[in-house]
């Protein structure tokens, strides 16, 4: 008992100190990230609290040595060459959909994430499994901006994947993660479809049963987030509960007891999702400070709970779920004094602005894309959810006759949301944002709420959305160099030329699947070209140029069109094939105007000079009648072969206007019949690039480029090999990067 009287006392001693404890612990995350410029922000803590100055920095030091510690590479065992059977324990139910299952399982002490590629049988937490597969460490991106899905799982402490469409259950034991499962499998049994998705949604953070489509407007509309199950939902939940037990007449300490087991047992009923811990946490921490009387503030709570969370898995910092909720949670905390003086309808307005200005920075950090509209939609259709739709699904729940009228809610919601989508879908493209843009972002957003807490003026709120968009856009568009980027599309080519600033962007070609158009599903550009582009910031593409009518040159430039804005679009004068015309209707419906190079025609864009070349559009072999091209960015010449073969060498070179160039792209993914020792010593490049998938049947790139590179002595760079190329070029210097940095990751 001295013992715990003890550690309150120091505990007591803390308050209204704890969460400088916090800052201290995120100041030493922030410059193990490398933010060094907040360091001189340790004198605040020697001025503010000279005689606890030692705790403080022990805080930082100890912070920034535990998050080291805790991304320090992990010691993997050697993985076997082919499939195996593995004995694994189903830990957690990830996703369900009618082709596939993803969990969570352990296999040898290591948590794996695991894909079945079937619906059947059902996996549930707490099986025992034996499964047939190939452990994998998943491979980093080689697109720059692409989701990072090796990161993703690493933060998570989770290293291998499997994949497997061969499962056999051996035995099912308790697993207090099953709750979730057979909760949303009584409530598939219960109610009709549509309500029994939303249920699930809203009250188990489920969301597997949910249209897509559907999904896929709330995403647009930025209100997505109100299907994560959240703090408002805990709150919302703890106080029915509490009312309920009122009015049957218990006392305070039972009421107080059973919201704690409620708490705990809502964070696995919902699967423990980050947001539910935080909330449920600080829930039952505000019951034990009023029931003791120990005198802790909000912030105090809420940094007790970031320290333990932080404490016990340091990783946890990098999850988006943790990010947007305690930042989140930080803002409207420091703001709830002027929230209490407004009008409910002014607090509602007040919190949705808040939210959503607080919640830019980590977003952009990886959606590279804002909704200009999403406050107005939130104002809108947030509301109708928190006060009409969650309290209709919360009476369906004990009361099941009410399905009919909850269902027809339901239709209407989602009708109201596809007529409003059109309208409330304005999004504006920033780019990728570092770390330390983001932090700024931050710091702005807390010295705008300090100083409206002190005037209480509503112009200070423009000024934020100002100086948000200002330096956003000064974070876009301030990139005083070219790049010439070969983007990793597998067995095919794209390329993107972009000039200082984003005065001028071209796409050389779009890459897509071989031999099949994917006009509904553009998988290939949803990886490649539209992260990248996004992450850029391009808002818009000047000039698309596309070689010829092959599969794997121009598969995705219908999904690229209606992504991005295409000024103009320019092809060959070869015959056009349907696959092609199919482009070009699509581009007049857009109303973008279309040109046809040849041979000899130029095109001056921003620093970018084109000289496009052709050969006799009448050639036994088609490859021949591409489109090829020369580019010139501020003295960084490069040649783009596309898919030429050594026939056309002597046409080619006599229209080839420079002596030498940097970079040639050598032609048909490096093809025996491409590329030959004569034509290559003649424009005698300084770096060859070629654009091949890692996997393909037809043999590329062919011991014919290696052993003429290697004769000549040219340095040879693969997307197979070493993913996306990217030549930056500045001041007549240009420096090499490749994706992913370290090759040792693919």
């Amino acid at each position: 008992m001295l013992n715990l009287n003890l550690l309150l006392t120091h505990l007591k001693s803390m308050r209204q100190h704890f969460i400088y404890a916090v800052f201290a612990m995120i100041l030493g995350i922030l410059v193990y990230n490398q933010v060094f410029i907040l360091l001189p922000l340790l004198a605040f803590f020697y001025v503010r609290f000279p005689k606890r100055y030692p705790l403080f920095f022990l805080l930082f030091a100890g912070s920034f040595m535990w998050i080291r510690w805790a991304n320090l590479p992990p010691s993997l065992p050697d993985l076997p060459s082919e499939s195996t059977t593995h004995h694994a324990h189903v830990l957690r139910i990830r996703r369900r959909t009618d082709q596939l299952q993803t969990a969570i399982v352990a296999i040898n002490g290591h948590q794996v994430f695991m894909s079945f590629r079937n619906p059947y049988p059902r996996l549930i937490p707490g099986q025992t499994i034996d499964v047939v597969g190939q452990l994998a460490i998943p491979t980093a991106p080689t697109v720059p901006h692409r989701f990072n899905f090796r990161e993703f799982l690493r933060h998570q402490n989770i290293h291998f994947t499997l994949q497997t469409s061969d499962v056999i259950i051996t035995d099912t034991r308790f697993s207090p993660w099953r709750f979730q499962y057979d909760v949303a499998t009584w409530m598939r049994n219960t109610f009709p479809p549509l309500t029994a998705s939303y249920l699930q949604s809203f009250f188990l953070g489920l969301r597997d049963d949910l249209d897509e489509e559907v999904l896929s407007i709330y995403g647009d509309l930025g209100i997505l987030h109100v299907f994560a199950i959240s703090g408002v939902h805990v709150t919302l939940l703890t106080g029915i509960v509490r009312d309920v037990l009122k009015r049957i007449g218990l006392i305070d300490l039972i009421v107080d007891g059973v919201l704690i087991l409620f708490c705990m047992a809502f964070i696995f009923l919902t699967g423990g999702s980050i947001s539910i811990i935080r909330a449920s946490s600080m829930a039952i921490l505000a019951l034990i400070n009023r029931r003791l009387k120990l005198g802790f503030s909000t912030f105090d709570l809420f940094s007790i709970v970031f320290m333990l969370s932080f404490i016990l898995n340091p990783l946890v910092v990098y999850q988006r779920g943790f990010q947007f909720s305690y930042w989140i949670s930080f803002v409207l905390i420091c703001s709830r004094s002027s929230l209490r003086q407004l009008t409910p309808i002014g607090n509602r307005l007040a919190i949705v602005f808040l939210a959503r200005m607080a919640s830019i920075p980590i977003a952009l950090s990886s959606s590279y894309e804002i909704n200009l509209t999403s406050y107005v939609a939130n104002l809108i259709l947030v509301p109708l959810l928190m006060q009409l739709i969650i309290p209709a699904l919360l009476l369906t729940l004990f009361l099941p006759f009410l399905n009919p009228f909850t269902d027809f809610l339901l239709q209407i919601f989602e009708a109201l949301n596809g007529f409003l989508h059109p309208f409330l879908h304005l999004n504006i493209i920033f780019g990728s944002i570092g770390l330390s843009v983001i932090v700024l972002l931050m710091i702005l957003l807390l010295v705008s709420c300090y100083f409206y807490e002190k005037e209480k003026k509503w112009w200070i709120r423009l000024v934020l959305i100002g100086l948000y968009l200002i330096i956003l856009e000064a974070n876009r568009v301030w990139q005083p160099y070219s790049t010439l980027t070969f983007l990793d599309v597998g067995q095919g080519d794209a390329t993107i030329v972009r000039s200082p600033h984003h005065d001028c962007v071209i796409v050389f070609d779009t890459g897509g699947e071989v031999r099949r158009l994917r006009w509904t599903n553009p998988s290939i550009f949803h990886q490649t070209l539209e992260p990248y582009l996004l992450g850029a910031g391009v808002r818009h593409i000047d000039y698309l140029i596309l070689s010829h009518e092959s599969y794997d040159h121009i598969a995705e430039a219908i999904p690229l069109m209606r992504r991005f804005r295409v000024r103009n679009l320019i092809i060959s004068g070869a015959d056009i094939v349907p696959r092609l015309q199919t482009i070009i209707d699509e581009a007049n419906s857009q109303n973008i105007p279309v040109h046809t190079a040849g041979a000899g025609d130029q095109l001056s864009c921003g620093n970018q000079q084109y000289h496009f070349l052709q050969t006799d559009l009448h050639n036994v072999n088609p490859n021949d009648e591409n489109l090829t091209l020369t580019v010139n960015i501020d003295g960084l010449t490069a040649f783009i072969a596309v898919d030429l073969s050594s026939q056309a060498d002597h046409e080619i070179l006599a229209q080839f206007p420079y002596e030498q160039i940097d970079i040639f792209r050598v032609g048909h993914h490096g093809s025996r019949n491409s590329n030959s020792h004569f034509f290559t010593s003649t424009i005698n490049p300084t770096y060859a690039v070629v654009s091949v998938g890692r996997i393909n049947s037809y043999g590329h790139p062919s011991q014919e480029l290696f052993d003429v590179m290697e004769g000549l002595n040219i340095p040879l760079l693969s997307t197979a090999t070493h993913g996306t190329i990217q030549f930056k070029h500045q001041n007549g210097d240009y420096q090499i990067y490749i994706w992913p940095l370290d090759p040792s990751l693919k």
